[in-house]
């Protein structure tokens, strides 16, 4: 059992369905991600004898993605999983899907496990929708009479119709999401892992994937459910598990957990603004978000956030210019119609602002390595701290194809200059300080 490690565990009914086990995985760093500029060939020696005995890891060329992790789920429990960018939390449901192996510990899993963890993965982009829901529910364990008796319902709660004979490369983002939810959902799994899969889609949905959410766990199934979002973490989950580099923080009932980890996130009392002003305003998007460990060929390179003046910073007053400067590298893009959005998060998750380039007409054919301005002339949202998520997409056959996200890219501070409304509290103030001429109209001084 767990003997040797704490275990995360609550009292609750029904058999046990996930029990892992301090659970570890460690990646490899690519070359261009190490800091010691060593050749490929020392590098592969060097990789090579972490397999060998007695050997250590001591140069530094091995990255722990997770660490020691140990909890256990019965049947009906949801649990919501949050920790930031490069926290391991994809890294953890790849392996209890068995997509990767972990390094060392256990996941025992007892049912049949059916997962959607990223957009682009589970289909094979050449065949249809209708051939797709019959491959995926055979790498499912589910035999090709019940897929067949449960097609229509398949088809119909994705809302795709008109386009399941279509291949399904050219399905939008949020449609390719809908029918691989639907198949993981509504063929019989035990267990249902689910990552960021509300991130992308229309609002109908997400609220009738919700609903549905609900309706699997009161039938004694359990869900494990990633998202940045800790509005849908508190209305879909009962229990939270909170990483912090790879290894368990806190683990819990959800209202609390998802309390404390907004906390978390939010300015701490000994983080001046001067001391804000000296974080890094250029991130490279691999070595400082912890994705590579996640992803090969990531489009999004590296972010950087700068003043009217074109200073890099991540502090700036309300109603200031802003420009926020995205490095790519075009590879899997090269010379196809793309877009480019910006999103501004506020501590919980939820949407303040939302930037597409398309919103200008600005449509972009990236070739090899290049950067992209998205530049605001007044920033009016409400003084706090922001987290930036960026995501480029592809323009296909007139839909809008998400090829790469960064969650969350980096943060800024925007602080408030208005004395008299530096006074009220950001609650009072909702999202957007936007300008407003007021005065006493001549008609009301005649009453």
């Amino acid at each position: 059992m767990f003997s040797k490690r704490r275990r995360w565990k609550k009292q609750s009914s029904g058999e046990v369905t996930v029990a892992v086990e301090g659970l570890s995985k460690r990646y490899f760093k690519p070359e261009d991600q190490r800091e010691d500029g060593g050749s490929r060939q020392r590098s592969w020696q060097r990789r090579l004898s972490g397999f060998m005995p007695g050997r250590s890891d001591a140069s530094g060329d091995w990255f722990w993605a997770l660490q020691d992790v140990s909890f256990e789920l019965r049947e009906g429990d949801i649990l919501g999983i949050v920790g930031r960018n490069g926290s391991g939390k994809s890294t953890m449901l790849k392996i209890l899907s068995g997509v990767t192996t972990p390094t060392s510990g256990r996941a025992r899993i007892n049912g049949r496990v059916g997962s959607l963890l990223e957009v682009g993965t589970g289909f094979h982009p050449d065949l249809s929708g209708r051939e797709n829901v019959f491959l995926s529910g055979s790498l499912l364990g589910v035999s090709r009479a019940e897929i067949a008796r449960k097609f229509d319902e398949i088809v119909e709660f994705s809302g795709i119709a008109p386009f399941i004979d279509m291949p399904v490369k050219r399905y939008s983002s949020g449609m390719y999401v809908r029918l691989a939810y639907s198949v993981s959902a509504l063929l019989r799994s035990d267990i249902l892992i689910l990552d960021e899969v509300f991130a992308v889609g229309d609002e109908a949905f997400r609220k009738k994937s919700r609903g549905h959410i609900d309706d699997i766990a009161r039938d004694g199934r359990t869900i494990l459910f990633v998202s940045h979002d800790m509005d849908a973490i508190k209305r879909i989950c009962n229990w939270c598990l909170w990483l912090e580099n790879g290894r368990v923080k806190d683990f819990g009932p959800v209202g609390e957990m998802t309390e404390r980890y907004a906390e978390s996130t939010a300015v701490r009392p000994h983080e001046t603004d001067e001391a804000y002003a000296r974080k890094p305003a250029w991130l490279d998007l691999g070595r400082d978000s912890g994705f590579w460990a996640t992803r090969e060929n990531r489009i999004l390179r590296s972010v950087e956030t700068l003043d009217g003046h074109g200073r890099a910073t991540r502090l700036m007053e309300r109603g200031s210019p802003l420009t926020v400067r995205i490095g790519y590298r075009a590879e899997s893009l090269e010379a196809q119609a793309a877009y480019f959005t910006v999103f501004f998060l506020r501590p919980d998750g939820s949407r303040a602002l939302v930037l597409y380039s398309l919103h200008c007409d600005r449509i972009f054919y990236p070739v090899g390595d290049g950067l992209v301005e998205c530049r605001i002339p007044s920033v009016d949202l409400v003084a706090g701290d922001y987290e930036i998520m960026i995501d480029v997409g592809k323009i296909d056959f007139e839909r809008l194809v998400s090829v790469d996200c960064i969650p969350t890219a980096t943060t800024v501070r925007i602080r408030e200059a208005d004395p008299h409304l530096a006074l009220l509290d950001a609650d009072d103030l909702g999202s957007f300080v936007t300008p407003s001429s007021w005065r006493i109209a001549e008609a009301a001084s005649q009453l």
